[in-house]
């Protein structure tokens, strides 16, 4: 390795310094010379003395002289050769010093005639930092150079230019490529100086900073996701509580500029707590009882909305001063979710009040069912076999009354459990509307005006029409119920559509084209607990005995059953407004309503009659037998089976329960008509239309007939049934 340029033992500057020392002692010799010739001149010394003294004048001044110098020069020389031995002591040190320095290296290098940089001196470090040994930089100092960014090296030429020109230190900041292809960066502090002969070297330092680098890169990339964060982060002080610090997403919420909320605290953020409560809220972590403090609050934006936030606030240190970290979190989405889940879980516990209801009027109405089918077949065939002024035809129509009530109980049951057999077809709504508002007249009365307002075409509607009208019945009753006096109720009828933005801002809306169904009153309204539980079954808001709180329930149900929905506006004291969407039917036409009625007519085809119930087996045959029909009854499938094998008349129609011990009523059909392909059959059941549906009876061309039925409603179906003259579809 090459040492320091190294100083020669007699240089022209030990020449000028012996010069100095030198001239001085002739100087003072000749006049020495002069002063003692005219001292002796003054003695009047003979010739031979004179002589004599002027010789030993000469040697005594030549050993005078000869000594000082000697003595002088020893001294000058000694110190020279101390200075000498100072100095490469001086560079030995800052030579080990430059070989110990971690992640640096000491350098001297100057600039020859041409401009090219030559190193003087390098320290060891330069091997661990650039990769290349020491032999090969000062021989071409290119190997260095060639390792800086190409975008950096002008800067590097620049800055000693400006150097050279000024006499100037300067530091710069380099990017290296090592030999290995690793980049680092490296940091240079470089001083000028002159030396005698003219020429200019550059001692300084170069010191890696690679991960300074990153770790500012770092801190910068972090301060960056800070800023950028859509969470707020606040620093306010300790003391005054004055806002320090917060970063864009809390300028961005609150609309304040950074400058604006510098003069404000947290206080203004939320101005109803006061200061003595906010110092107490953090008065456990200025006294180190607490590291965090977490909670829910709302904050006050610049226009004076308001949106909920998540507070987590920490004391730290920093600068040696203690300040308040405040990161808050924005909850309005997750609040919006919680209220969304909140009346999703009402829904579901609505809906599974129903379920529960609806098992149970499922559970029951078979059974229920079959004992009013009956009561009404008995007393209506009483009714027959006895004059109309027979004391007891009283009697007997009320009991038939009384049955009608009940069977249309159980209906309102398995409407709103979703359960109550329907048969949907295409309806036009303002038609179908149309023709009630006659009888809605009667309903509500002289002193509540009626006010029907049909909507456009379009408002075509695939529901089952009996069903449309419990809704509007039950709907027009609540209203006129609601009036007190006089007052007004409007129905009206529309086409509507929602799209997905529109129904992710309004609950409980879906998707789609609709037919709408509004029924507004002018009544005493609701309040909003009321209204949240209108749709409950046997709630009611009527004295006791003038309702059941069904009415609503059964609306609800058929709603649901008909895949719609239902909203309610109500306000105490305005009015209440339902507003029912089905689900527009954008094909077919409209049912035809041809208003055909009149009695059911008997015959004299055979019945093969199957039911396990023995009562309403009997009242069954009875019927069917008074009517003129030859009847074969069982109340066991199997049996049926054999009769129909053992028959040599032609059966005709084959009646049968749905659910029956043993067998199915479709698999004894299936059963009977592979024996009798032009066998017709008719199905019947007490059991929710839920559980009948299971087992294929509501298919399309299969017939059915709900119990309980009256004897007319039982023999025109029967008629139908027969005079369609053609194969009942085999059911799957």
């Amino acid at each position: 390795m090459r040492s320091w340029k190294q100083v020669p033992a007699m240089n022209t500057q030990t020449t000028l310094t012996i010069l100095r020392i030198v001239l001085p002692y002739i100087v003072f010799a000749g006049l020495w010379i002069f002063l003692s010739d005219t001292l002796l001149d003054i003695l009047s010394l003979d010739a031979a003395t004179h002589t004599q003294w002027s010789i030993y004048k000469g040697w005594a001044f030549v050993l005078v002289t000869a000594l000082l110098l000697w003595g002088l020069l020893t001294a000058e020389l000694g110190a020279l050769e101390r200075a000498q031995a100072a100095q490469r002591n001086s560079e030995e040190q800052l030579r080990l010093l430059g070989d110990n320095l971690p992640d640096s290296y000491v350098y001297q290098y100057t600039l020859d005639t041409d401009g090219t940089p030559r190193f003087l001196y390098l320290s060891s470090g330069v091997e661990k930092l650039h990769g290349v040994t020491v032999e090969d930089a000062l021989r071409d100092a290119a190997v260095l150079n060639s390792q800086i960014a190409p975008g950096q090296a002008p800067l590097l030429e620049t800055a000693v230019e400006d150097s050279l020109r000024n006499m100037t230190d300067f530091t710069m900041e380099l990017r290296i490529c090592r030999c290995d292809g690793q980049w680092r960066w490296m940091r240079m502090c470089s001083r000028p100086r002159r030396e005698p002969d003219g020429r200019v070297l550059w001692d300084g330092v170069a010191t890696d900073i690679t991960e300074r680098k990153q770790s500012e890169s770092e801190r910068r990339r972090l301060s960056d996701i800070i800023e950028k964060s859509l969470n707020e982060l606040y620093i306010f002080d300790s003391q005054t509580l004055s806002f320090l610090h917060a970063n864009q997403g809390a300028l961005k919420n609150l609309h304040y500029t950074l400058e604006e909320l510098k003069t404000l605290t947290p206080l203004d953020l939320k101005p109803e707590l006061s200061e003595e409560d906010f110092r107490g809220m953090i008065r456990p972590l200025l006294e180190n009882e607490l590291e965090t403090i977490t909670f829910e609050t709302v904050h006050h934006r610049a226009d004076g909305s308001l949106y909920p936030v998540d507070v987590h606030l920490q004391l730290v240190d920093a600068d040696n001063d203690r300040v308040f970290l405040a990161v808050i979190f924005d909850i309005t989405e997750r609040k919006r979710a919680e209220e969304e889940q909140r009346r999703l879980q009402a829904q579901l516990m609505q809906a599974q009040k129903m379920e529960s209801v609806g098992r149970l009027a499922g559970g029951i109405a078979h059974d229920f069912n079959n004992m009013l089918s009956v009561i009404v077949g008995r007393v209506e065939m009483a009714l027959m076999k006895i004059d109309t002024d027979h004391h007891l035809a009283t009697d007997l129509r009320e009991i038939l009354k009384a049955a009608h009530r009940s069977e249309e109980l159980t209906r309102q049951l398995l409407a709103f459990a979703r359960k109550q057999p329907n048969e949907p077809k295409v309806l036009d709504m303002n038609v179908t509307v149309g023709e009630m508002i006659k009888m809605l007249r009667r309903l509500m009365g002289e002193d509540i005006e009626l006010c029907w307002k049909p909507g456009g075409s379009g408002c075509l509607v695939k529901a089952d029409p009996s069903q449309l009208t419990q809704i509007l019945v039950n709907l027009c009753v609540n209203a006129r119920d609601a009036i007190d006096g006089v007052g007004r109720v409007i129905i009206e009828t529309a086409t509507m559509a929602f799209d997905d933005n529109y129904c992710s801002t309004h609950s409980g809306l879906s998707p789609g084209e609709f037919v709408q169904l509004t029924v507004s009153d002018s009544g005493c309204g609701m309040d909003k607990e009321t209204v949240d539980r209108i749709f409950e079954p046997f709630f009611t808001t009527k004295e006791i005995g003038k309702g059941t709180g069904l009415g609503l329930a059964t609306v609800y149900g058929i709603v649901s059953q008909n895949n719609g929905f239902i909203s309610v506006h109500s306000t105490p004291e305005q009015g209440t407004t339902f507003s029912i969407y089905l689900p527009r039917e954008k094909s077919g036409e409209s049912a035809p309503n041809d208003g055909s009625s009149g009695a059911p007519e008997g015959g004299n085809e055979t019945i093969l009659l199957v039911e396990d119930e023995p009562a309403v087996l009997e009242i069954g045959r009875v019927l069917l037998e008074s009517l003129g029909f030859r009847v074969i009854s069982t109340g066991d499938p199997l049996e049926a089976i054999r009769l129909t094998k053992e028959s040599r008349e032609q059966i005709d129609l084959l009646i049968t329960d749905v659910i029956m011990p043993k067998m199915k009523g479709s698999e004894l059909a299936r059963n009977l008509q592979s024996l009798h392909p032009h066998l017709a059959c008719l199905f019947m059941s007490g059991y929710p239309a839920d559980v009948i549906g299971s087992r294929g009876v509501l298919e399309e061309g299969v017939h059915f007939i709900q119990k309980p039925f009256s004897l007319r409603g039982f023999t025109a179906k029967v008629r139908e049934v027969l005079d369609q003259g053609r194969v009942t579809k085999t059911v799957k």
